[in-house]
């Protein structure tokens, strides 16, 4: 609609010269949010995504973190799966990350260990790396 060639805009102000125009604010706070957390460090958004991925699609493994979430004295809440617009969602998904941390540590220890996966040992690496908290 604010477009530099043939947008409303433009059409208005051939017709009326004098015209005022104001882009929409909110829509201009969502392009600067959008745009600055492109410059993010990506390795927080795929910890919270690969955690969540790895958890949540199999029933089995959400009992088992229910266990693991019990054993550690942590309220048993679900995982946040992050948004595509990271800025509105990314810091619920890490504030309970940061809570569940404890049981989501035991829980893929538990997974390497027993069930020998490869895709949790580079997640329980990630989690155990001191710079990820």
């Amino acid at each position: 609609m604010f477009g530099d060639k043939h947008s409303l805009v433009t059409l208005f102000k051939n017709d009326i010269p004098h015209l005022f125009t104001m882009k929409c604010i909110c829509h201009s706070f969502n392009l600067c949010a959008s745009y600055a957390c492109e410059k993010l460090p990506r390795g927080v958004e795929d910890f919270c995504r690969n955690v969540y991925n790895h958890i949540q699609n199999s029933p089995k493994r959400i009992g088992y973190f229910k266990t693991f979430q019990a054993f550690t004295n942590i309220k048993p809440h679900k995982l946040l799966h992050p948004s595509q617009t990271r800025w509105l969602s990314l810091i619920d998904v890490v504030n309970r990350l940061l809570e569940q941390l404890p049981a989501i540590k035991l829980c893929f220890q538990a997974a390497v260990h027993v069930d020998r996966l490869l895709s949790a040992q580079s997640i329980l690496s990630k989690a155990l790396e001191p710079t990820t908290e």
